[in-house]
């Protein structure tokens, strides 16, 4: 993601909120042939507006955000 580039991954944890509206490639882990459908998609995804969304997405997370996010879990929990 780090390169604009779109990426290809299970539908777990943070991971669909990370990749914000490039989330076509994402996969259910519990799908046995998920990951195959996944690489399958992603020879007829449109791979120039899921990299702009991917460079969007990453613009959405920089370092000062996530310390912002973690420090106000941290506050809200104590």
């Amino acid at each position: 993601m780090s390169f604009g580039k779109p990426i290809v991954a299970p539908n777990l944890g943070n991971i669909p909120e990370a990749v914000g509206g490039a989330s076509e490639l994402l996969y259910e882990p519990s799908e046995q042939n998920g990951l195959a459908i996944a690489l399958h998609k992603s020879l007829s995804a449109d791979l120039a507006q899921l990299s702009e969304l991917t460079r969007q997405a990453c613009d959405q997370i920089g370092w000062d955000e996530i310390a912002r996010k973690t420090t106000q879990i941290y506050v809200a929990i104590n």
